[in-house]
C-alpha cells in the first residue's frame, strides 16, 4: 500500500470486533474491488508500516486516519493477529492511533476505528503495549471519544474494550484523571441493550476497583453500582457480563459501608439469579 490515496485495505466490516481479517476490500479510484488477503501476507509486504507512515503523513484527513486505524484494528484483531501486534506497535502504530484519535474527535467513524485499534493492539499478554498506550496519551484519548460521541454505541464498545487492557496503578490514575468512571458508567445506562457495552464497560469498572478502595467510592458515589445491576438484570444469560459484573459488585462489597447500597439497589437478586 504506497498511496493511501489510491489504495487502502480496509477490514470487510466495521465490526472489528469479530472481524476475522481475512477479507479486505481493495478500493483503487474508487472502483470496489474484493480481493482476499491474509493477515500474515499484509504483513510480510510491509503493509503495517505502510499504513503507520500513511497515518503519520496524512493527519489532517480524516479518510485516511479512518481507513488506515481500520486496517489496523482488523490486521491486530484476535489470536492469529499477535505477531502483528507486535508489529503495528514497533512501528509507531500506537502513537498514530492515538494522534488521530486526538486530531479528529469529532469524526465518528475516526473515533470509532482508532478505539478497535487500541483495543485490539492492547487485548494480549504484551504489557508493555498497554503501557505505550497509556504513555500516547492513550487513555485519555479513548475517554474523550467516550465523551464526545455518547450517541454512537461503536465508540463505547470499543472504547472500553481498549480501556480494559491497561490495569496497571498508573494507568487507573490517568483514567481517573480523565473522568473516566463517569464516561463508562454514561455508557453502560445510555445502552442498557447492548450485551458488549456492558461487558466491556463492567470489565473496566473491575479493573478500576480492584484492590482501590478510593477509586471503589468514586464508582459508587458516581452511580456504578445501580448501573451494574442492571447490566446483569439486562443480561441474564451474557457469561462476560455476568462474570464482569460480579467481580465489580464483589470489589465493591469488599468495603462494608457499600454492602447497603448493593443490597437496595437488588445486587443480591441480580447476582443470585
Amino acid at each position: 500500500m504506497a498511496r493511501c490515496q489510491t489504495t487502502t485495505l480496509l477490514p470487510r466490516s466495521c465490526a472489528f470486533a469479530g472481524c476475522s481479517g481475512d477479507e479486505f476490500l481493495t478500493r483503487q479510484d474508487a472502483r470496489p474491488r474484493k480481493q482476499a488477503v491474509s493477515e500474515h501476507e499484509v504483513a510480510k509486504a510491509g503493509g503495517i508500516e505502510a499504513v503507520v507512515a500513511a497515518l503519520n503523513a496524512h493527519r489532517g484527513s480524516a479518510a485516511v486516519q479512518a481507513e488506515g486505524c481500520g486496517a489496523l484494528a482488523a490486521i491486530s484483531n484476535g489470536p492469529r493477529g499477535a505477531p502483528n501486534k507486535v508489529r503495528v506497535a514497533e512501528a509507531g502504530g500506537i502513537e498514530a492511533i492515538v494522534a488521530a484519535l486526538n486530531a479528529h474527535r469529532g469524526s465518528e467513524v475516526v473515533q470509532q476505528h482508532g478505539c478497535a485499534a487500541l483495543a485490539n493492539i492492547s487485548d494480549s499478554a504484551a504489557d508493555e503495549h498497554a503501557e505505550k498506550m497509556a504513555e500516547a496519551g492513550g487513555i485519555e484519548a479513548v475517554v474523550a471519544a467516550l465523551n464526545a460521541h455518547r450517541r454512537s454505541e461503536d465508540v463505547p464498545e470499543h472504547g472500553r474494550y481498549a480501556l480494559r487492557g491497561p490495569v496497571a496503578a498508573e494507568h487507573k490514575v490517568r483514567l481517573v484523571k480523565a473522568g473516566g468512571i463517569k464516561a463508562v458508567i454514561a455508557a453502560l445506562n445510555a445502552y442498557r441493550r447492548s450485551e458488549n457495552v456492558h461487558a466491556h464497560g463492567c470489565g473496566t469498572l473491575d479493573n478500576i476497583t480492584t484492590s482501590s478502595a478510593e477509586y471503589t467510592d468514586k464508582v459508587v458515589d458516581a452511580g456504578g453500582t445501580g448501573a451494574v445491576v442492571k447490566a446483569l438484570n439486562a443480561h441474564r444469560s451474557a457469561e462476560d457480563v455476568h462474570e464482569q459484573g460480579c467481580r465489580t459488585l464483589a470489589n465493591i462489597t469488599e468495603a462494608a459501608k457499600h454492602r447497603i447500597r448493593v443490597a437496595r439497589a437488588g445486587g443480591i437478586e441480580a447476582v443470585v439469579k
